[in-house]
């Protein structure tokens, strides 16, 4: 029986007792494979995230509009806060997350996003400006700088949606609660149907005609 040549082994002690460039050129080649494999472990582990979470984002932000439509606020916090961790300069999941946080006290965090998403010299998220003045005018006692702020949103609006009654009305109740009468009147003439009912409210009623004694 022929026996192998035991000169043609591969055996540890020639490989021991070789150079020491060729023993390490050795010991790359056979971890080669193992790094080859978790790099590909690695990547497709990478893919997989990434895809759970494209799967992810619509799921998040259809409970989010639920929740906020269902006045579930803390819920909508939560998951808003979630669908930004993925796309932090989305101004819709902004804008969520700052209507979630003015409803559930948090006012001094909304007004942050509000005024990051609002800024005084370009238009900004337009939602975000029609929110903002709508809380402004709805404040109990509105300060002179509150009113401004509101009409300076009501500007940025009417600008992009010129035939929008309600801007308009918007406006028109910004003006009558700075007692500017004229532009008040002005604006309530672009409201279309609703020009009487809101010349009722806000506008000054006369004072009734004395009786003129016969």
């Amino acid at each position: 029986m022929n026996r192998p040549n035991p000169s043609l082994r591969r055996s540890p002690r020639i490989i021991e007792a070789a150079p020491a460039g060729i023993s390490h050129r050795w010991r790359w080649a056979a971890a080669l494979p193992a790094v080859f494999a978790l790099t590909t472990s690695i990547a497709c582990a990478a893919m997989l995230v990434t895809r759970s979470a494209a799967r992810e984002l619509p799921w998040y932000q259809q409970l989010a509009q639920t929740a906020l439509a269902d006045h579930d606020f803390e819920l909508a916090s939560v998951c808003y806060q979630r669908l930004l961790l993925d796309e932090p300069n989305n101004p819709e999941h902004e804008f969520g997350l700052a209507m979630s946080l003015a409803a559930t006290g948090q006012a001094h965090e909304a007004r942050q996003l509000l005024a990051r998403l609002a800024p005084p010299d370009a238009p900004g998220y337009l939602p975000a400006r029609r929110f903002l003045a709508e809380q402004l005018l709805a404040a109990p006692t509105p300060t002179p700088k509150m009113l401004d702020t509101a009409e300076a949103n009501l500007k940025w609006l009417v600008e992009a949606q010129p035939n929008n009654p309600e801007i308009h009305a918007l406006l028109a109740r910004a003006y009558a609660d700075q007692g500017n009468w004229e532009l008040c009147k002005a604006e309530l003439s672009r409201t279309g149907p609703l020009q009487p009912i809101l010349e009722d409210r806000l506008l000054p009623h006369s004072p009734p005609a004395e009786a003129v004694p016969h």
